[in-house]
């Protein structure tokens, strides 16, 4: 890339030997274990577990929207068709974090029809991905409609004047994500003496910790032989969009932190920073905490990311799909000037990434400033997130350093698992089916990348090479990723994997640093 090639500051010397000689230093210090300390989750990345850390509440902690749309009853849409659409009034808006709901005056004056012998009032509340669904007033809401599947047939400025056409069935339950669908209470994070990784960050962010204990290392290595020093350092700033995220760092220092009222803990945010820290060290990675959901406080947070801490990549999640609060594209394009390269990629998950460069001022008259700032918009589902950064967001920094050799995918026999069901954790336009062998199927059009687990498959001298493919796909449990350590991918054009099927597997790490 030509603006890669802009920020490339040169690399000031190359020491692969003293490289080596620092990572064995830190390998000895840690097999000399002393007392338990207590560290911050961003910085257990590389460190030992003094104990098992297990999941003290469950996730969702409510019943949640998994796509920007409208709460439905799937009741009234039945019959639903393009030549017969079903009009619903929309009543109300929920967007995520919020802790109250819609009134119910309006409600009660839409008109109730009979649909297979069962009364129905035909309203529908406007949901944003991540909101809670409004059982407590509407509780005859069971499933959600995509946004881009509707038709608004009719807009009003005041609540209730806007009605949406429905021009197919919705399926009872499609899009919810229901309560203690990913983390169930008890569940073992990481067991005791287990090496802590970037996908454990993330799902003990997700159940709220913001402190865990490691065992305390003996000696440290001597500053004189950091790395840091003998590699040009790339300023990474990492934001969080969402108005009902909280930012653990700013939580308080205690085991694990529990919170209500439609919140929810950052946990991408914390993982972005551990991964990039744990693939390359000589990265200067800020994580620059959570924004709320409105223009101002978004274009402020990237102003002060680009031109006070002069960051040459910015990552934010969030706010990139098509809801009323995904205001990264406007804010980037409208408000800063950015040019937009893309805005969607036919990929799942992760299909909203946005990608585009912000022109910065030079400040102080610095002249080694970068021309511009890469923006890196990636979706707010922890496992979209995850992909965009492995897949769009770790190549482009291999562009700018001198020294990473990607690491080649390599191919092996897919393999469901024992006892696998055939019908849970499916995102949406995929199907497993077991009519000619287990299988898994995939929008024909999209390239799907799957979370899978090496592994050898088969008896004694016949086992051979596999990989298991996980039963749940499902983008939002942030803890099928500490259940995988690869992933596996599938082209467009192909619409199903068989069991036997060689296919594409990429490690997590994407790159080695000579």
């Amino acid at each position: 890339m030509i603006i890669a090639e802009q920020h490339r500051r040169g690399v000031i010397f190359s020491a692969p030997v003293l490289k080596e000689q620092v990572v064995q230093d830190r390998h000895n210090a840690g097999q000399h274990a002393g007392s338990v300390q207590t560290v911050a989750l961003m910085d257990a990345i590389g460190k030992t577990a003094a104990h098992s850390i297990t999941a003290s509440h469950s996730t969702p902690s409510d019943d949640t929207s998994a796509m920007d749309g409208f709460a439905v009853c799937s009741g009234s849409t039945l019959g639903a068709s393009p030549e017969h659409p079903v009009t619903l009034r929309v009543v109300g808006i929920v967007a995520a974090g919020d802790q109250t709901e819609p009134e119910q005056d309006l409600a009660c004056l839409v008109e109730e029809r009979t649909k297979d012998g069962i009364k129905v009032r035909m309203i529908c509340v406007e949901i944003m991905t991540g909101a809670k669904f409004p059982e407590r007033k509407f509780p005859e809401l069971d499933a959600v409609i995509k946004v881009e599947d509707v038709v608004v047939v009719r807009k009003g400025p005041e609540p209730g004047q806007t009605y949406i056409d429905i021009r197919a069935p919705v399926r009872a339950g499609q899009n919810r994500r229901y309560a203690g669908s990913d983390i169930v209470a008890g569940d073992v994070i990481v067991s005791a003496g287990e090496r802590i990784g970037s996908k454990h960050v993330m799902a003990l962010a997700s159940v709220g910790f913001g402190w865990i204990e490691v065992a305390k290392e003996q000696d440290a290595v001597p500053s004189h032989l950091d790395f840091h020093a003998l590699k040009e350092t790339w300023k990474i700033g990492v934001l969080s969009t969402g108005s009902e995220l909280v930012d653990l760092n700013s939580a308080p220092e205690s085991a694990d932190l529990e919170i209500v009222g439609g919140k929810l803990p950052d946990s991408n945010g914390p993982y972005i920073c551990s991964a990039l820290r744990e693939m390359d060290s000589s990265y200067e990675v800020d994580h620059l905490g959570t924004v709320e959901d409105t223009e101002v406080a978004l274009e402020n947070s990237i102003r002060e990311a680009t031109q006070k801490r002069c960051v040459d990549v910015l990552i934010t999640t969030g706010g990139v799909s098509m809801g009323k609060f995904d205001l990264v594209r406007p804010v980037v394009e409208k408000r800063l000037g950015g040019r937009v390269i893309f805005h969607g990629v036919k990929v799942r998950p992760g299909l909203p990434v946005f990608f585009a460069w912000l022109e910065m001022d030079s400040f102080n008259g610095a002249t080694e400033r970068p021309q511009y700032t890469a923006f890196f918009g990636l979706p707010g589902n922890p496992l979209a997130a995850a992909m965009a950064l492995r897949f769009f967001v770790v190549p482009y920094l291999a562009t700018l350093h001198g020294t990473a050799v990607p690491i080649s995918p390599s191919h092996c026999t897919a393999f469901f698992g024992p006892g696998r069901s055939m019908s849970s954790g499916l995102a949406n336009g995929e199907q497993c089916c077991d009519n000619q062998g287990r299988s898994r199927k995939k929008p024909e059009h999209l390239r799907a990348f799957w979370l899978a687990k090496l592994c050898r498959h088969g008896d004694g001298q016949d086992q051979v090479d596999c990989v298991e493919i996980l039963e749940d796909q499902s983008s939002y449990k942030a803890g099928n990723l500490i259940r995988a350590d690869c992933w596996v991918e599938i082209a467009e054009g192909v619409n199903a994997v068989v069991e036997g099927n060689r296919v594409t597997v990429h490690p997590f790490v994407a790159m080695a640093f000579s």
